[in-house]
Formats: C-alpha cells, sequence, structure tokens
C-alpha cells in the first residue's frame, strides 16, 4: 500500500514539475479549456435561472368564449348548466358579460370613447369569461375543453391566446437540447487539447522516459504522470471556467432582474447546485485523464 502511495505521489509531483517547467504553454492550454468550459457553464445557469420565470407566467387559466347574436336566453341557460355541472371539474368560475355591457367598459377608455359614439348600432357580441379550475393541468385539458365548447350551437367563437406560451415551452425545450450537444462538443474539445499536449509533452520527454524503461520502469509507471498531468488540466480549466462563468453571469443580473420585473415577479441569476457541479468537475477531470492515457497508448514508444 505505502509503494503503491509513494509512486502516485510521484507521478503527481512529475506532472506538477512538468506543468511548470513550460508556464506560458501550460497557462494557454488551461485558458483555452476553461473558456470552453465556461460557455456550458453560462448556458446551463441562464437556463435554470429562466425557468422559474417560465413556472410564474399565467398559463392560459383564462378563456373567453363569444356567444352567437341569435342566442336565446334559454340557450344562455343551459350554456350555464354546462359549464356549471358537465364541465364543472374543469372550470372554476365563469362570468357572463353581455353586449352592453362590454361596450360601457370601451366607453370608458377615452381611446374608444369618440369612435364608438358615431356607431348606431352595438357590433360587440355577448361572451363568457371562464377560468380554469387547474393551472397546472390547463395546457393539458385546454385542447379538450376548447373542442367541447365549441360544439356547443351558443358558441360563436373559443377565443385563447396560448400560441406564444407553446411557442415558449418550444424555445426551452431547443436550449436544453442545444446545450446538451454543446456539452458534447466541449467534451470533444477537451478530449482534443489533451490528447495534442499529452503527445508533445511525450516527444519532450521521450529521451528520459527511454532510460526509464532501460532501468526496469514498467509501463504503469511511466504513463502515470502523463494521467495527473491531464487530469491537472482538467481540474485547473474547470476551476477557471467556474471563475470566468461567475464574472460572467455578474453582468447579467441586472439585465435579468428587468426581465423579470416586467412579469411582477423576482428572479435571480444562479449556478447549479454544488453536487452538478462537483459532478461535472468530475467529468471533466476523467475525461482529461482518458484522454492522456488514450494520447499515451497511441504514441509509438509506449504501446498498449
Amino acid at each position: 500500500m505505502m509503494r503503491w502511495l509513494r509512486q502516485h505521489r510521484y507521478a503527481l509531483r512529475v506532472a506538477l514539475i512538468r506543468l511548470g517547467a513550460r508556464p506560458l504553454s501550460s497557462i494557454a492550454n488551461i485558458i483555452v479549456l476553461a473558456l470552453a468550459l465556461a460557455v456550458p457553464f453560462i448556458g446551463w445557469s441562464l437556463l435554470l435561472s429562466t425557468q422559474p420565470l417560465a413556472q410564474h407566467i399565467p398559463l392560459a387559466t383564462e378563456l373567453t368564449v363569444f356567444v352567437q347574436a341569435q342566442a336565446t336566453p334559454a340557450e344562455r341557460q343551459q350554456f350555464d348548466q354546462l359549464l356549471q355541472n358537465d364541465l364543472g371539474t374543469w372550470v372554476a368560475d365563469f362570468e357572463f358579460i353581455s353586449q352592453e355591457q362590454a361596450l360601457a367598459g370601451l366607453k370608458d377608455n377615452p381611446s374608444w370613447a369618440a369612435a364608438l359614439n358615431v356607431l348606431e348600432d352595438n357590433p360587440l357580441p355577448d361572451a363568457y369569461i371562464i377560468q380554469l379550475a387547474g393551472p397546472d393541468d390547463a395546457q393539458e385539458q385546454l385542447p379538450q375543453l376548447i373542442t367541447t365548447l365549441e360544439a356547443q350551437p351558443i358558441v360563436e367563437q373559443v377565443l385563447v391566446d396560448i400560441e406564444w406560451l407553446e411557442k415558449l415551452d418550444t424555445l426551452l425545450s431547443f436550449a436544453q437540447q442545444a446545450l446538451f450537444f454543446l456539452s458534447l462538443g466541449v467534451i470533444l474539445i477537451v478530449i482534443g487539447t489533451v490528447f495534442n499536449t499529452i503527445r508533445l509533452q511525450a516527444l519532450n520527454h521521450q529521451e528520459e522516459i527511454t532510460v526509464a524503461r532501460l532501468v526496469g520502469a514498467t509501463e504503469d509507471f511511466v504513463r502515470r504522470p502523463f494521467l495527473y498531468f491531464g487530469a491537472l488540466m482538467g481540474l485547473a480549466a474547470s476551476l477557471l471556467a467556474l471563475l470566468m462563468g461567475g464574472v460572467a453571469l455578474g453582468f447579467f443580473a441586472t439585465t435579468f432582474d428587468r426581465i423579470a420585473s416586467s412579469y411582477h415577479i423576482h428572479l435571480d441569476v444562479h449556478t447549479p447546485d454544488y453536487l452538478s457541479l462537483l459532478l461535472a468537475l468530475l467529468v471533466v477531470v476523467i475525461v482529461a485523464a482518458l484522454a492522456a492515457r488514450w494520447s499515451v497508448g497511441k504514441h509509438h514508444t509506449y504501446p498498449l
């Protein structure tokens, strides 16, 4: 056990020495990796921060039903019973607004009063304002409810504005998929950068490695410092990416606050939880170490 620990301490010390031997090259590679890693980190943080905004937007909890002009009071009473009884599980409350009430409400608005005064007849229809019972289930129930309402003889038109909500949901789904594939692309960048860096390291230390093999060093002993070198690059790049991402997100805080204020809610820019960040950091370190092992294995002086 002690021998195993000594070997790993030695490999870690060698990796640190090699990182410091060419500081400019090492720093440049780490910055490149950090910039690549910071992009999905910022993207995921922004996506998580916008989810409360989407959740606070009312999702079609109200719809308007316009009544045909020739509808009789008996038909309206029958429609009221339909809303109260047959559709009671969907409808929390409803209000009938006559065409006279609608016209009076528009006349109270100075912008409409002058135009409506020149009209001889009232062009507005009678209407029902229906409040849905379950906001959380509104999107699933809404198509079936609209179909049921439109099938009633008294109904002229059912008006509900949900297209922009569907577009918002589609946009958020697209953003999640795009960030997922972006993260995969960043992983490929990490693999490529570490792979090439390790190949250069192997070429630069070829004589040293040849001597080590001549005196009986095993392949694992020779490869181990390169694995630590790749893992250290991944660790340093991940920490730097978190720092860069945190600074960048600080500039978005004001914009997010303005967006949230337009919907009368409070919205904070925040990062993923610590467990998610730790798992992501471990993934980067492991991928970098595996890329280093792959690079060493591909090199002609280190057959697998």
